[in-house]
């Protein structure tokens, strides 16, 4: 009967131990997934301000290959000062009607 005890005990601790190693290996899981993402980000960061050095240095000549990256670039710049073009005559507009 003590060799029956004795049995479940261990497999008992074994189990727990599993448990113990389980959860400490997905914390560690998750601390290393989250180091990634925090050292992806300034990756991605300093891909940017290269990109946009790069963009600045040849705006007006881009490299052979990149001309209509640098085209759509332009489109879209040209596109947001529309806009806040716009929004600065629907702003005035309100200011307007508030004191009439």
């Amino acid at each position: 009967m003590s060799d029956f005890f004795q049995d479940v005990f261990s497999k008992t601790k074994k189990f727990a131990n599993n448990a113990v190693d389980e959860t400490k290996d997905a914390a560690q899981k998750a601390k290393l997934n989250s180091k990634i993402n925090n050292d992806q980000q300034m990756i991605d960061k300093n891909m940017a301000e290269i990109g946009r050095y790069f963009y600045d240095q040849y705006k007006d000549n881009p490299p052979q290959g990149l001309e209509k990256a640098f085209g759509d670039i332009k489109i879209l710049q040209e596109s947001i000062e529309i806009s806040r073009g716009e929004i600065q005559t629907l702003e005035a507009a309100m200011a307007a009607r508030k004191q009439s």
